[in-house]
């Protein structure tokens, strides 16, 4: 068994909590060599032992234990998520999709968005979010980014998290437009950018008043709004 390989599955392994070897598992056979990673993970001086009995120097096992610690500290560091959107113009009107059922600001007016997934990037996830909700066909560089936002999410539970809000105009795209989502959309539509429904979600109004204005950077929900 390569000793690189084994120290890649360790060092992944630290970096995922949820207990799961994600990238290179395909690449081991051994169930017990698993099993003896598992076992030992969460002690240093286990990490330590068990690279010692693979054959490594010291100053690899150094090497090692200093990569180790490193994701180790990474896993504790705050994680943000990511947020994309989509605005498509026409003339002077916005695309907006009207949430329902999702049991966040449903009633609310917001532009066609999603979260990035893992091992996605954020080009990736608008160009996923668009099929998937309004059937727009658009490919990574046809996608410019008008906006960013650091946004303090709310929720009805007066929990709320922190997310980066990342707004994707399209410069050209293909498909009919249309609601693809009906069990948590109940309408998409084009609406004036100048008279907006009033229920539309503050972040969007914002971001808009933004893009018009070429600001490409803002932030909302916290004690400042800016603008």
């Amino acid at each position: 068994m390569d000793r690189a390989i084994i120290t890649l599955d360790i060092i992944n392994e630290i970096c995922h909590p949820d207990g799961k070897l994600a990238r290179y598992s395909d690449r081991i056979s051994n169930k017990k060599i698993i099993d003896r990673i598992n076992a030992v993970l969460n002690c240093s001086f286990g990490i330590c032992a068990l690279f010692s009995s693979l054959g490594f120097s010291l100053s690899e096992r150094i090497y090692w234990m200093a990569t180790a610690q490193f994701y180790q500290s990474e896993k504790k560091r705050f994680k943000m998520k990511v947020g994309v959107s989509l605005v498509i113009f026409r003339e002077e009107e916005v695309l907006l999709i009207r949430r329902y059922n999702t049991g966040i600001d449903d009633g609310c007016y917001v532009l066609p968005m999603g979260g990035v997934d893992q091992d996605e990037t954020a080009l990736e996830a608008l160009v996923r979010e668009a099929k998937e909700e309004v059937n727009v066909t658009v490919q990574p560089e046809a996608l410019e980014l008008v906006h960013t936002m650091h946004r303090l999410h709310h929720l009805p539970d007066e929990n709320c998290f922190e997310q980066i809000d990342l707004f994707f105009q399209p410069r050209h795209f293909s498909g009919e437009i249309k609601n693809m989502e009906s069990h948590k959309c109940d309408e998409v539509a084009f609406y004036p950018l100048d008279a907006l429904p009033k229920t539309t979600a503050l972040f969007v109004c914002q971001a808009l008043a933004n893009i018009r204005n070429k600001v490409t950077y803002s932030e909302c929900g916290w004690e400042k709004v800016t603008i």
